[in-house]
């Protein structure tokens, strides 16, 4: 029995960019460079990368979004349907 995976590896991840991929199993991301690992056949989905202002300890998020990294901004995968794109 073996268990095949899909890896995606992506460098220079900025806001706005557009990226396919399942969210919910390992995502690392470091020095903008994101990986995710996860179940080749996964449903997936297309997120938007976006950024998120920190305000009064507090930051509001879409329904659905991953947060990739939190310091006075948050980096997170909003799903471009909640993003305002997709079909």
């Amino acid at each position: 029995m073996s268990n095949d995976f899909t890896v995606k590896n992506r460098q220079n991840v900025d806001a706005f960019d557009r990226l396919t991929l399942n969210a919910d199993h390992r995502l690392t991301f470091e020095d903008g460079t994101l990986t995710a690992v996860y179940p080749a056949g996964a449903d997936e989905t297309e997120y938007v990368v976006a950024l998120f202002p920190v305000e009064d300890g507090a930051v509001e998020l879409p329904d659905g979004a991953v947060v990739l990294e939190a310091t006075d901004t948050v980096v997170a995968l909003t799903p471009a349907t909640a993003y305002g794109g997709g079909e």
